[in-house]
């Protein structure tokens, strides 16, 4: 069914943590900074959009079909059709709202997406070896199971393609035990609202799930910079600043940092 312009291809029985952040997405009181006017949400996603360039977009030559997973407002799909205006681009995420949001970007950004779509990452419709790439950013521990998200996209994948995901969460083990132990809640009020799915994965954790989904070549960096941060308070600001001095695998393996992942099939 298309409504809209936008492929409905979600299945009809969700997860109840995802159905919770539909549920945010449907919410404009629930507090999600993409419920702003439209300009002033494309600006918050600004340093995102730069860790893109800069990670992405400056170091791959994409093609073919690519599919953008839990886009939100997908102004990473508008960012590759730009840059790649050859490419057919599908710009998803579990939220009709979120699509019809995304679809009003048009009319600040200059390039939009061959293709708008809800799509549920753990149970996808496309055939195997569809895809050139996936990408998404701060997405996977979102996931119920991440391991089950991680198989179809690679099922998905053409042999030799990738999956980069930029901005995700991974938290060493001492640092998930002060997490609960202070009952630490998610950044956004809608994570609070709704109690949208927050996993929180150190990096083995991660490259164990990719291991378990077929992925043998994985690769993980740190994402140190300051200037590709939202606002975050003081404290997490002074934290950021403090890892640039540090070696990789601190961040990575003791402390907690965000980090940008690429996986190749």
């Amino acid at each position: 069914m298309i409504k809209r312009g936008i492929s409905m291809l979600t299945p009809p029985r969700l997860e109840d943590s995802t159905l919770e952040d539909v549920k945010a997405w449907d919410d404009p009181e629930s507090g999600r900074v993409e419920h702003l006017d439209r300009r002033t949400a494309l600006v918050s996603k600004e340093p995102l959009m730069r860790d893109f360039k800069e990670t992405v977009l400056s170091k791959f030559s994409f093609k073919g079909r690519l599919l953008e997973i839990g886009g939100g407002m997908c102004w990473a799909s508008y960012l590759v059709k730009k840059q790649f205006p050859e490419c057919m681009v599908y710009a998803s995420d579990v939220a009709y709202s979120a699509l019809v949001r995304a679809q009003q970007l048009s009319k600040l950004l200059t390039a939009k997406p061959d293709v708008y779509l809800t799509l549920d990452v753990q149970s996808c419709p496309f055939p195997d070896n569809f895809f050139d790439f996936v990408f998404g950013s701060a997405i996977l521990h979102h996931l119920p199971d991440l391991v089950t998200g991680l198989t179809e996209i690679r099922r998905m994948l053409k042999p030799n393609g990738r999956l980069i995901v930029i901005q995700e969460h991974a938290l060493s083990p001492l640092f998930q035990v002060l997490v609960k132990r202070l009952n630490v809640k998610g950044p956004g009020k809608e994570t609070q609202k709704y109690g949208i799915q927050e996993s929180m994965l150190s990096l083995t954790q991660f490259k164990t799930a990719f291991k378990r989904a077929g992925f043998s070549n994985v690769q993980c960096y740190p994402c140190k910079k300051l200037e590709y941060k939202p606002s975050y308070p003081k404290s997490v600001t002074a934290y950021y600043l403090a890892l640039t001095a540090l070696p990789d695998f601190v961040p990575m393996y003791v402390l907690g940092s965000e980090i940008h992942i690429i996986a190749k099939k």
